[in-house]
């Protein structure tokens, strides 16, 4: 008996040990489908995570764009593409405001307001900025479609001329113009001058970028790392739907607006409006050929010297950028004959200098009427 309780009892270990055995692998193969079933969950969040910021943003840009009132009128400018232009005040000239890069038109509000007491005033925005359309795409295009879109988009060359268009041809604007343009604005106001100087009685340059930039070696490294990084983060932000996260937690510090619930609407819209964005992106990627183009036109003939124009030259970089800025803005004066270089210590001439750039903007009206002939034609607000 004692003999047949042992192999009992032995056989009862041996098949509880074979019992385990065949547990081992089960046990094994639940824990790696448990830890599969985490890792899909995790992911499966993370997904969720990536995914609804975006079309979250996506529906409110949708929502938001039936409640955001523009100040002006989009405009056909016969390029497949509409332009937002804001015209204010009455009679001629005519001063047309052109933004700094990547800027839409609200930057010139309390300066169009002053400048609307004396003559006709514009702003508006450039293709893809603001509330005007990006040009289309011409991949798909056949070559004869393409002639007429054969200047390269984003550069000053088209802008000119979609400026040209917008307020000669489609709006119809009482000339002479005088132009006011910063940083980029102030290149795309010379091109335009160049191009078209029978139009133009004035020029006035806030802070101007000259296409001597563009051989110094520091200066195109702040460009790119600086300045286009800094543009392609923004865009970054809000295609992610991060930038409309920050503005509902309050995260994102906003600039002194107007007490103006429309102009601090339209801001919000476009800080989250990736469109926007990529726009200005493209201005700032195509600034070398931009200044290249800006280069040949003065190459072919010399400015008019019956243009007067006048430099408000800010100081928007520190150091080494600081000193070829001015050299630069002081060869950019040899290319103007009638021109007059007012230094102005700030960093931000349109944010902290508005009256100083009203008083030149009435000089400059005040001298086209005194040496060009000016349209009697009554402008009303668009």
């Amino acid at each position: 008996m004692p003999v047949r309780k042992r192999k009992t009892a032995n056989n009862d270990e041996k098949d509880a040990a074979d019992t385990q055995t065949e547990n081992k692998p089960k046990a094994n193969q639940q824990k790696k489908v448990s830890v599969f079933g985490s890792c899909f969950r995790v992911f499966k969040y993370i997904i969720i995570v990536l995914l609804i910021p975006p079309f979250l943003n996506y529906a409110a840009l949708q929502h938001e764009i039936r409640f955001v009132k523009l100040p002006g009128i989009q405009y056909d400018i016969g390029r497949g593409q509409k332009l937002h232009l804001y015209c204010r005040g009455k009679g001629s000239p005519t001063v047309i405001l052109e933004a700094p890069a990547a800027t839409s038109s609200d930057i010139w509000h309390s300066i169009q307001r002053e400048i609307s007491k004396v003559t006709t005033v514009c702003s508006y925005d450039r293709a893809g900025l603001g509330f005007s359309e990006r040009p289309y795409s011409t991949i798909n295009m056949t070559d004869e479609k393409k002639e007429w879109k054969r200047d390269e988009q984003f550069t000053v060359e088209r802008m000119a001329l979609d400026l040209h268009q917008l307020i000669t041809g489609s709006s119809q604007q009482p000339k002479p113009f005088v132009l006011v343009g910063a940083g980029l604005g102030a290149s795309i106001s010379r091109f335009y001058a160049q191009m078209f100087e029978e139009e133009v009685a004035a020029l006035l340059l806030i802070s101007p970028l000259s296409e001597e930039l563009v051989n110094e070696k520091s200066w195109n490294d702040y460009w790119v790392t600086k300045v286009l990084f800094k543009q392609r983060m923004k865009q970054l932000s809000a295609a992610s739907g991060l930038t409309r996260l920050g503005l509902l937690l309050n995260l994102i510090k906003l600039p002194e607006i107007p007490a103006n619930i429309d102009m601090e609407r339209r801001y919000k819209h476009l800080l989250c409006q990736p469109r926007h964005l990529a726009s200005g992106s493209d201005e700032i990627a195509n600034f070398n050929t931009s200044m290249s183009q800006i280069d040949s036109v003065f190459k072919i003939k010399p400015f008019s010297s019956k243009i007067m124009v006048t430099l408000l030259d800010g100081e928007p970089f520190d150091g080494e950028l600081h000193k070829i800025q001015k050299k630069c803005v002081e060869k950019l004066t040899l290319r103007h004959r009638n021109s007059t270089l007012v230094p102005v210590k700030t960093n931000d001439v349109i944010g902290n200098s508005p009256g100083l750039i009203v008083k030149h903007v009435n000089n400059a009206v005040e001298y086209t009427k005194k040496t060009k002939t000016v349209s009697s034609t009554n402008f009303v607000k668009s």
